[in-house]
């Protein structure tokens, strides 16, 4: 009942002059505490919408880090190589890592793998339980923060998605000495160090 009067009152003074209609108790309720559709949808916006992106847009660890390494400018090189919605957020980057593992981390609860590239470079793999940061939310090019009217709805999204990334890591029994093919995504706010970098995979490949 009181929450009748509530949606009721909403018809009150001004808001009379523009119309107004009922609303049920269920209506009321989900303009209280609105949740978007996108959180329903993130598996299936993992799998179909951001895994196409990331792996059509992917550039190879190595080649990264060198074309990065001859830019000067890091908001022009985001703009060139990587993706964010905002000039005050992190600069996110599609990356494929190639090569063998060695050396696995799963005492921690932000476990990862390490693949070393046939060049040397060695990148760390997160597989989780838990993923650290929202590379792979932030990269979405077709779904942003402006989507969302409620920012920790945005926030759990970010989770979900994630814990797409932690059951893709999981699907495989991953060792030290195979050769995997990774890709995946990686937030910074500057020129990236490489032994830093966390890259959140939307793909794992035992070759």
């Amino acid at each position: 009942m009181r929450l009748r009067i509530l949606a009721l009152a909403l018809c009150s003074g001004i808001l009379c002059f523009s119309g107004c209609r009922m609303v049920s108790v269920q209506e009321y309720q989900q303009l209280q505490d609105p949740e978007s559709p996108y959180l329903k949808q993130a598996p299936d916006i993992f799998k179909n919408q951001l895994t196409q992106q990331i792996t059509e847009s992917a550039l190879p660890i190595d080649e990264l880090t060198q074309k990065l390494s001859t830019e000067q400018d890091f908001a022009a090189a985001c703009s060139t190589y990587g993706y964010r919605q905002s000039t005050d957020l992190q600069c996110n980057f599609a990356v494929k890592v190639e090569g063998s593992i060695t050396e696995m981390n799963t005492k921690s609860r932000r476990g990862t793998i390490t693949v070393t590239t046939a060049s040397g470079t060695a990148v760390k793999v997160q597989i989780g339980p838990v993923i650290m940061g929202t590379a792979l939310r932030d990269i979405q090019k077709d779904i942003s923060y402006t989507a969302f009217n409620d920012q920790t709805v945005y926030g759990e999204y970010g989770e979900l998605i994630n814990a797409q990334s932690v059951a893709v890591a999981t699907a495989h029994e991953l060792a030290v000495g195979q050769n995997v093919e990774v890709y995946g995504a990686f937030s910074t706010w500057d020129f990236p160090n490489i032994s830093t970098v966390r890259v959140a995979p939307v793909t794992v490949t035992i070759k």
